[in-house]
């Protein structure tokens, strides 16, 4: 027995309903009337925010977290401005294209939009591949 006397009986005893009652305490379920707010265990929420990157920095609460509003470096669509701005928001600058349409003839005048470029050998395999699919 891992006790010798009776006051070590007590003290093992006393430490078992202790940590008994500790058990229960995280296995029942408590339900706070609507009217009462519930209480912050005051720890960072911590969860993964919407934007997928960043994490909740507010205290312990319910409910959903709030947007992200983290500073980060973007850069706009274009590729040609960067600017600190929030997570959650996109970058455009108001600057014109200006690159050759498909035609050759005319120039593209749209504000910051993604640009797509086509190496010569990847033409090439496009121009081949759709000719080998209407054949």
């Amino acid at each position: 027995m891992p006790w010798h006397t009776i006051s070590c009986l007590i003290t093992y005893l006393l430490l078992f309903v202790n940590v008994l009652s500790f058990l229960l305490t995280l296995f029942t379920e408590y339900t706070l009337p609507c009217t009462e707010d519930v209480k912050s265990c005051g720890m960072t929420c911590g969860k993964l925010l919407a934007c997928g990157v960043h994490y909740c920095t507010q205290r312990c609460h319910s409910g959903e977290c709030e947007t992200c509003r983290q500073l980060i470096v973007k850069t706009c669509r274009c590729g040609r401005s960067k600017r600190e701005i929030l997570c959650t928001q996109e970058l455009r600058c108001e600057r014109k294209c200006d690159n050759w349409r498909n035609c050759k003839r005319h120039r593209c005048h749209q504000k910051c939009h993604i640009v797509r470029t086509v190496s010569s050998a990847s033409a090439f395999f496009f121009i081949i591949l759709t000719l080998l699919i209407q054949s």
